[in-house]
């Protein structure tokens, strides 16, 4: 099981529990060590801006491990430390 933090448009950031991916081609799995929360997530929390969608994963960035690899990705890159965006 994994988690994220999401909020909905004007909502309080909270915590949801969901299960793994599934590892598409040419995609890794990133475990999240760090996140930076950015001018854009504080806007959703605060109303400033609207989005389509009625949850959002909060983190715009953030860096972590590479813990699974689909297919036709590197799999040298699996316990790698990555950035995200």
């Amino acid at each position: 099981m994994y988690k994220q933090i999401a909020t909905t448009f004007c909502g309080e950031p909270q915590v949801y529990t969901c299960y793994a991916p599934p590892v598409e081609r040419g995609q890794i799995v990133v475990r999240i060590d760090y996140v930076y929360f950015s001018t854009i997530d504080r806007a959703l929390t605060s109303c400033a801006l609207v989005v389509d969608s009625s949850l959002r994963v909060l983190g715009t960035s953030g860096s972590g491990r590479v813990v699974d690899t689909g297919v036709d990705a590197d799999p040298t890159l699996e316990g790698k430390y990555v950035a995200t965006n």
